[in-house]
């Protein structure tokens, strides 16, 4: 039976999350609002899911909207898990419609862009 529908996560399932890439630049934009943090602290909350947890809690949401606006209007390195092409293909060519899901913190659009950076997007029916 070919399924009709197939979902996948995005970083570590299509995406490598590139952890050394993103704590460099994570301590880099918080620096510039303000919070310093070690490299590696902000390499293993990210590991844990738990980068929320570094911001101080009275500037909080503020830091994080702030730091989220910074990150991701920075061109980003993105390096696609070797085997996904090829598995979106062959999930294509059955018919099989494709869908992301994520529980990264920022929107659709953003989203997209990054999915249409990387040649995703082209294989992806829901977002």
């Amino acid at each position: 039976m070919i399924p009709k529908l197939a979902i996948f996560d995005l970083d570590g399932t299509l995406i490598d999350p590139q952890l050394d890439y993103f704590a460099s630049e994570s301590a880099r934009i918080l620096g510039l609002l303000g919070v310093r943090l070690e490299v590696e602290r902000i390499r293993e909350s990210y590991q844990h899911h738990a980068f929320g947890s570094l911001f101080p809690e009275e500037r909080g949401e503020e830091l994080i909207r702030d730091f989220w606006k910074v990150m991701w209007s920075t061109p980003t390195p993105v390096a696609i898990v070797p085997g996904v092409l090829d598995t979106l293909e062959l999930f294509a060519r059955r018919g099989t419609h494709l869908a992301i899901a994520t529980a990264r913190p920022h929107g659709e659009e953003e989203l997209r862009q990054e999915l249409a950076a990387s040649g995703l997007l082209d294989w992806i029916d829901i977002v």
